[in-house]
């Protein structure tokens, strides 16, 4: 069975159909079909939405593919299933607190912090002129999306992507949680824009492989499967 964006889905724990909007060899974003509203979840591509998450191995181990609905256009704009579920995943850079006025400032203050995402390059690592960004806060809670815009309309660099996602979230990070790392991930849409939430090293959900030197001082957030 392979999982393509659009593959409708029959879980046998759950009576309800699921649609894959997203997904990689970890995970499978997707969205619920509503049989009292006879559509689904994400059919009117609403102000925001957060996707529902499983690991694909489990969803490939115990459920069938019934169909496949093509994204839309509309849908594929909103969606970009193009682009990366997580990025600028590392033990090894920290949020840091200060204000700093570009990302070449942000990045000077880090001289004798090694970096492992490439911070110095000007490659693009995201190909979108925007994005939403949702810092969390210090309970576990997702601040209101931010949307930010690459200087370069072919997308953003790891440099600019890290200090538009360090300036939204390090005022809700406590010095304790420094160890955790940083990370981007996939959280859903926002104004019709691919949302990612800020967090650690490993994903809230924790489906991603922890990467050497991970620790953490808090517990992840876990969806049950089939929940967000």
């Amino acid at each position: 069975m392979t999982l393509t964006p659009g593959s409708v889905i029959k879980r046998n724990w759950d009576e309800r159909l699921v649609r894959i909007l997203l997904c990689d060899g970890v995970e499978a974003l997707y969205e619920i079909w509503w049989d009292h509203l006879s559509c689904w979840e994400f059919s009117k591509l609403s102000e925001k939405g957060a996707y529902s998450r499983i690991k694909t191995s489990d969803l490939l181990e115990d459920s069938e593919i019934l169909r496949v609905e093509p994204l839309t256009t509309e849908e594929i704009s909103a969606h970009r299933p193009d682009l990366p579920l997580r990025l600028l995943r590392s033990t090894q850079t920290h949020w840091v607190h200060g204000h700093f006025d570009d990302p070449a400032a942000l990045v000077g203050s880090l001289s004798e912090q090694p970096s492992d995402i490439g911070l110095s390059s000007n490659e693009i690592i995201l190909s979108t002129h925007k994005v939403a960004l949702s810092p969390v806060g210090p309970e576990g809670g997702y601040k209101k999306g931010v949307i930010v815009e690459a200087q370069d309309v072919a997308g953003f660099t790891a440099k600019e992507l890290f200090w538009h996602a360090n300036r939204l979230q390090t005022p809700f990070v406590k010095q304790e949680d420094l160890q955790e790392g940083i990370g981007l991930y996939r959280s859903g849409i926002f104004k019709k824009l691919p949302s990612f939430y800020l967090w650690g090293a490993l994903d809230r959900a924790r489906f991603c492989d922890p990467l050497p030197g991970y620790r953490s001082n808090r517990e992840g957030l876990f969806w049950e499967r089939g929940n967000r």
